[in-house]
């Protein structure tokens, strides 16, 4: 997922704990350098949220997906979930 680590996500998690919401995280992630495909497990996992929820931030943030970008975030995301 994140560079560093499978759950190198602490960063964003003292961020949470600050207050952040799960929007503030996600455009804090995207200035970091992540990616989208990297940006949406980073708040399912800080935030504890579904995937449904999860896009529902990216949605709030930055619109819609182009159709190439959710297939292959929906595939990156089930793949991890087969692990």
């Amino acid at each position: 997922m994140c560079t560093g680590g499978a759950d190198d996500f602490s960063k964003y998690r003292a961020s949470r704990t600050a207050g952040a919401s799960a929007e503030a995280v996600w455009r804090e992630a995207a200035d970091d350098g992540l990616d989208t495909i990297t940006r949406i497990p980073l708040v399912r996992v800080v935030f504890d949220l579904d995937l449904a929820e999860a896009k529902a931030v990216m949605v709030e943030v930055e619109g819609q997906m182009s159709p190439r970008e959710v297939i292959a975030a929906v595939d990156m995301l089930l793949t991890q979930e087969e692990v």
